[in-house]
């Protein structure tokens, strides 16, 4: 089964997160998926979700609304989050994924206890970021951005934002053709785009 120190830990790390609530559904299944359930054939608790039950007791004697009713510290960072460069690092068969990226920036700012925003390619587009106070935008696997959210990007760096990249980003564009020139170019330097870009692991 689950360790009981992670499924202790489970709870507090998602109130912390913003959630509200915590919802839990299989707890009750065979041996072939003991990480899964939190009862017993006999309807024993057992030990793991025993301590699930603690932690959100725990934080269910006022932990919450004191968590949840607070303003979160703003340490002027945004993670960009864009279905375009999804789609993009689908289509072209990244070994990489978009997915890995995100939980390796998070946990990595998790762990130095840096607050993060998430921002869309909307709010790049429409001018709502450039008002946010921003100081760092972090780029994972931006390959694909249309022209609007490049102008952002230099709106946002000529104001003097910091820009994160673990790839070359605005390659190309919306529809994953690569740009000519691309559009970035002079701060991240000109890179292969499409399938002529290769990474090594």
């Amino acid at each position: 089964g689950r360790r009981e120190t992670t499924m202790r830990y489970f709870p507090w790390y998602s109130l912390c997160q913003g959630f509200n609530s915590a919802w839990y559904f299989n707890t009750v299944g065979h041996a072939n998926m003991p990480h899964e359930v939190g009862f017993a054939a006999d309807l024993r608790p057992l030990p793991h979700f025993v301590a699930t039950s603690a932690a959100c007791a725990e934080i269910k004697s006022g932990f919450d609304r004191l968590l949840l009713g607070s303003r979160r510290a703003n340490d002027g960072i945004a993670i960009y989050y864009s279905p375009l460069a999804i789609h993009a690092n689908t289509f072209y068969e990244r070994p990489v994924t978009v997915e890995k990226e995100f939980d390796g920036m998070t946990q990595l700012l998790n762990d130095l206890g840096l607050q993060y925003d998430y921002v869309s390619y909307a709010q790049l587009a429409d001018g709502s970021f450039g008002k946010a106070g921003y100081r760092l935008l972090i780029l994972p696997m931006a390959e694909a951005m249309t022209e609007k959210e490049v102008a952002a990007v230099r709106v946002f760096h000529a104001a003097g934002g910091a820009l994160l990249a673990d790839m070359p980003p605005a390659i190309e564009d919306q529809h994953g053709r690569p740009y000519a020139p691309q559009p970035l170019a002079d701060l991240f330097g000109t890179q292969p785009a499409g399938h002529d870009l290769t990474f090594t692991r």
